[in-house]
Protein backbone atom coordinates (compact mmCIF):
# COMPACT_ATOMS: atom_id res chain seq x y z
CA UNK A 1 0.00 0.00 0.00
CA UNK A 2 1.36 3.42 -0.97
CA UNK A 3 1.44 6.35 1.47
CA UNK A 4 1.39 10.09 0.89
CA UNK A 5 3.76 12.41 2.77
CA UNK A 6 2.08 15.82 3.05
CA UNK A 7 5.38 17.73 3.24
CA UNK A 8 6.39 16.46 -0.21
CA UNK A 9 3.34 17.86 -2.06
CA UNK A 10 4.09 20.93 -4.17
CA UNK A 11 1.12 23.30 -4.03
CA UNK A 12 1.12 24.97 -7.48
CA UNK A 13 -2.56 25.07 -8.25
CA UNK A 14 -5.79 23.60 -6.97
CA UNK A 15 -6.26 21.43 -10.04
CA UNK A 16 -2.72 20.04 -9.79
CA UNK A 17 -3.20 18.97 -6.18
CA UNK A 18 -6.53 17.39 -7.01
CA UNK A 19 -5.05 15.43 -9.92
CA UNK A 20 -2.19 14.14 -7.77
CA UNK A 21 -4.54 13.19 -4.94
CA UNK A 22 -6.92 11.33 -7.24
CA UNK A 23 -4.01 9.49 -8.85
CA UNK A 24 -2.67 8.38 -5.48
CA UNK A 25 -6.09 7.23 -4.37
CA UNK A 26 -6.46 5.19 -7.55
CA UNK A 27 -3.08 3.59 -6.99
CA UNK A 28 -3.89 2.75 -3.34
CA UNK A 29 -7.28 1.32 -4.28
CA UNK A 30 -5.79 -0.78 -7.06
CA UNK A 31 -3.06 -2.06 -4.71
CA UNK A 32 -5.62 -3.08 -2.08
CA UNK A 33 -7.74 -4.74 -4.75
CA UNK A 34 -4.76 -6.73 -6.01
CA UNK A 35 -3.89 -7.85 -2.48
CA UNK A 36 -7.47 -8.96 -1.84
CA UNK A 37 -7.64 -10.90 -5.08
CA UNK A 38 -4.27 -12.54 -4.38
CA UNK A 39 -5.39 -13.56 -0.89
CA UNK A 40 -8.64 -14.98 -2.19
CA UNK A 41 -6.68 -16.95 -4.77
CA UNK A 42 -4.31 -18.42 -2.15
CA UNK A 43 -4.84 -21.97 -0.89
CA UNK A 44 -5.86 -22.43 2.79
CA UNK A 45 -3.38 -20.83 5.22
CA UNK A 46 -1.03 -23.02 7.30
CA UNK A 47 -2.97 -21.92 10.41
CA UNK A 48 -5.95 -23.92 9.19
CA UNK A 49 -8.94 -23.88 6.90
CA UNK A 50 -11.07 -22.04 9.45
CA UNK A 51 -8.64 -19.10 9.55
CA UNK A 52 -8.55 -18.99 5.75
CA UNK A 53 -12.34 -19.00 5.64
CA UNK A 54 -12.45 -16.27 8.26
CA UNK A 55 -10.08 -14.04 6.26
CA UNK A 56 -12.02 -14.62 3.04
CA UNK A 57 -15.25 -13.65 4.79
CA UNK A 58 -13.76 -10.39 6.08
CA UNK A 59 -12.23 -9.43 2.72
CA UNK A 60 -15.21 -10.15 0.51
CA UNK A 61 -18.14 -7.80 0.14
CA UNK A 62 -21.24 -8.88 2.04
CA UNK A 63 -24.83 -7.81 1.30
CA UNK A 64 -25.38 -6.90 4.96
CA UNK A 65 -23.36 -5.72 7.92
CA UNK A 66 -21.07 -8.29 9.49
CA UNK A 67 -21.66 -9.33 13.10
CA UNK A 68 -20.00 -11.56 15.65
CA UNK A 69 -22.80 -14.08 15.19
CA UNK A 70 -21.58 -14.65 11.64
CA UNK A 71 -17.95 -15.05 12.68
CA UNK A 72 -18.31 -17.37 15.67
CA UNK A 73 -19.30 -20.48 13.64
CA UNK A 74 -16.05 -20.10 11.68
CA UNK A 75 -13.68 -19.76 14.64
CA UNK A 76 -15.80 -21.31 17.40
CA UNK A 77 -13.41 -24.21 17.99
CA UNK A 78 -10.42 -21.90 18.28
CA UNK A 79 -12.35 -19.55 20.54
CA UNK A 80 -13.16 -22.27 23.04
CA UNK A 81 -9.61 -23.59 22.84
CA UNK A 82 -8.26 -20.15 23.71
CA UNK A 83 -10.86 -19.77 26.46
CA UNK A 84 -9.81 -23.10 27.97
CA UNK A 85 -6.15 -22.04 27.85
CA UNK A 86 -6.97 -18.74 29.56
CA UNK A 87 -8.95 -20.52 32.29
CA UNK A 88 -6.13 -23.02 32.88
CA UNK A 89 -3.67 -20.16 33.17
CA UNK A 90 -5.95 -18.40 35.65
CA UNK A 91 -6.15 -21.60 37.74
CA UNK A 92 -2.35 -21.85 37.82
CA UNK A 93 -1.98 -18.21 38.85
CA UNK A 94 -4.61 -18.60 41.56
CA UNK A 95 -2.84 -21.68 42.90
CA UNK A 96 0.51 -19.89 43.00
CA UNK A 97 -1.11 -16.88 44.67
CA UNK A 98 -2.60 -19.14 47.36
CA UNK A 99 0.88 -20.56 48.02
CA UNK A 100 2.31 -17.08 48.42
CA UNK A 101 -0.49 -16.14 50.81
CA UNK A 102 0.30 -19.19 52.95
CA UNK A 103 4.02 -18.43 52.83
CA UNK A 104 3.43 -14.84 53.90
CA UNK A 105 1.23 -15.92 56.80
CA UNK A 106 3.81 -18.38 58.13
CA UNK A 107 6.61 -15.86 57.61
CA UNK A 108 4.81 -13.29 59.78
CA UNK A 109 4.38 -15.94 62.47
CA UNK A 110 8.06 -16.91 62.37
CA UNK A 111 9.05 -13.23 62.44
CA UNK A 112 7.10 -12.70 65.67
CA UNK A 113 8.71 -15.75 67.24
CA UNK A 114 12.17 -14.61 66.15
CA UNK A 115 11.64 -11.17 67.68
CA UNK A 116 10.58 -12.63 71.05
CA UNK A 117 12.79 -15.73 71.44
CA UNK A 118 16.29 -15.42 72.94
CA UNK A 119 16.04 -11.64 73.24
CA UNK A 120 19.16 -10.51 75.12
CA UNK A 121 17.52 -7.68 77.04
CA UNK A 122 14.26 -5.80 77.34
CA UNK A 123 13.55 -2.83 79.61
CA UNK A 124 16.87 -3.34 81.39
CA UNK A 125 15.87 -6.94 82.21
CA UNK A 126 18.31 -9.52 80.75
CA UNK A 127 16.10 -12.45 81.80
CA UNK A 128 12.93 -11.17 80.08
CA UNK A 129 12.97 -13.82 77.31
CA UNK A 130 13.52 -16.64 79.83
CA UNK A 131 10.55 -15.98 82.10
CA UNK A 132 6.77 -16.02 81.94
CA UNK A 133 5.12 -16.46 78.57
CA UNK A 134 8.45 -16.15 76.76
CA UNK A 135 9.72 -19.34 78.40
CA UNK A 136 6.83 -21.31 76.91
CA UNK A 137 7.62 -19.86 73.49
CA UNK A 138 11.25 -20.87 73.89
CA UNK A 139 10.27 -24.46 74.69
CA UNK A 140 7.87 -24.47 71.73
CA UNK A 141 10.67 -23.24 69.47
CA UNK A 142 12.79 -26.19 70.63
CA UNK A 143 9.85 -28.55 70.05
CA UNK A 144 9.41 -27.10 66.57
CA UNK A 145 13.00 -26.95 65.31
CA UNK A 146 15.40 -28.68 67.71
CA UNK A 147 14.07 -32.20 68.18
CA UNK A 148 16.54 -35.12 68.02
CA UNK A 149 16.39 -38.86 67.46
CA UNK A 150 17.36 -41.51 69.98
CA UNK A 151 20.95 -41.50 68.72
CA UNK A 152 21.18 -37.73 69.15
CA UNK A 153 21.02 -36.84 65.43
CA UNK A 154 18.74 -33.95 64.40
CA UNK A 155 15.15 -34.85 63.47
CA UNK A 156 13.99 -32.53 60.72
CA UNK A 157 10.47 -32.83 59.31
CA UNK A 158 9.14 -29.93 57.27
CA UNK A 159 5.60 -31.32 57.42
CA UNK A 160 5.80 -31.29 61.22
CA UNK A 161 7.00 -27.66 61.21
CA UNK A 162 4.30 -26.42 58.84
CA UNK A 163 1.55 -28.35 60.64
CA UNK A 164 2.54 -26.98 64.06
CA UNK A 165 2.78 -23.42 62.72
CA UNK A 166 -0.69 -23.71 61.18
CA UNK A 167 -2.08 -24.95 64.50
CA UNK A 168 -0.38 -22.09 66.32
CA UNK A 169 -1.73 -19.52 63.88
CA UNK A 170 -5.25 -20.94 64.20
CA UNK A 171 -5.05 -21.16 68.01
CA UNK A 172 -6.02 -24.82 68.01
CA UNK A 173 -7.21 -26.29 71.36
CA UNK A 174 -4.99 -29.31 70.71
CA UNK A 175 -2.45 -29.95 73.47
CA UNK A 176 1.28 -30.09 72.94
CA UNK A 177 3.91 -31.47 75.36
CA UNK A 178 6.94 -29.24 75.90
CA UNK A 179 10.09 -30.38 77.70
CA UNK A 180 12.82 -28.23 79.20
CA UNK A 181 16.35 -28.57 77.90
CA UNK A 182 17.54 -30.32 81.05
CA UNK A 183 14.63 -32.81 80.67
CA UNK A 184 13.55 -32.15 84.26
CA UNK A 185 10.28 -30.29 83.53
CA UNK A 186 7.39 -31.12 81.20
CA UNK A 187 4.64 -28.62 80.40
CA UNK A 188 1.41 -29.44 78.59
CA UNK A 189 -0.24 -26.44 76.92
CA UNK A 190 -2.57 -25.86 74.01
CA UNK A 191 -1.73 -24.09 70.79
CA UNK A 192 -4.33 -21.47 71.73
CA UNK A 193 -2.39 -20.68 74.92
CA UNK A 194 0.85 -20.46 72.96
CA UNK A 195 -0.73 -18.08 70.47
CA UNK A 196 -1.94 -15.86 73.30
CA UNK A 197 1.55 -15.88 74.81
CA UNK A 198 3.06 -14.91 71.45
CA UNK A 199 0.58 -12.09 70.83
CA UNK A 200 1.01 -10.73 74.35
CA UNK A 201 4.81 -10.76 74.17
CA UNK A 202 4.91 -9.22 70.69
CA UNK A 203 2.47 -6.48 71.70
CA UNK A 204 4.63 -5.76 74.75
CA UNK A 205 7.60 -5.23 72.45
CA UNK A 206 5.62 -2.94 70.17
CA UNK A 207 4.45 -0.79 73.11
CA UNK A 208 7.23 -0.91 75.71
CA UNK A 209 6.66 0.52 79.18
CA UNK A 210 8.50 3.82 79.79
CA UNK A 211 11.75 3.47 81.67
CA UNK A 212 12.43 5.53 84.82
CA UNK A 213 13.99 8.84 83.89
CA UNK A 214 17.71 8.88 84.45
CA UNK A 215 17.48 12.31 86.07
CA UNK A 216 15.65 10.73 89.03
CA UNK A 217 18.71 8.61 89.75
CA UNK A 218 21.28 11.40 89.47
CA UNK A 219 21.94 14.22 91.98
CA UNK A 220 20.66 17.64 90.87
CA UNK A 221 23.26 19.57 88.98
CA UNK A 222 24.30 22.93 90.44
CA UNK A 223 25.62 26.03 88.70
CA UNK A 224 28.80 25.59 86.74
CA UNK A 225 31.92 26.97 88.47
CA UNK A 226 33.13 30.22 87.02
Amino acid sequence: MQCIDIIKIALKSTSLVDRRRSACCRRVASSVGRRQSNLLAFPPLPAGFDVSLFCRYLLTNQPRLRSVNDIMPMIGARFYSQLDTALCRADVLESELAKEVENGRLFRLLSKMGVVNERPEYNMDPSWSETGDRYLLKLFRDYLFHQVREDGSPWIDMAHIVQCLNKLDAGSPEKVQLMSRDEQNILVVSYGDLKQCLDTSFTELLHPAPLPHLSNQLPPSGPLPS
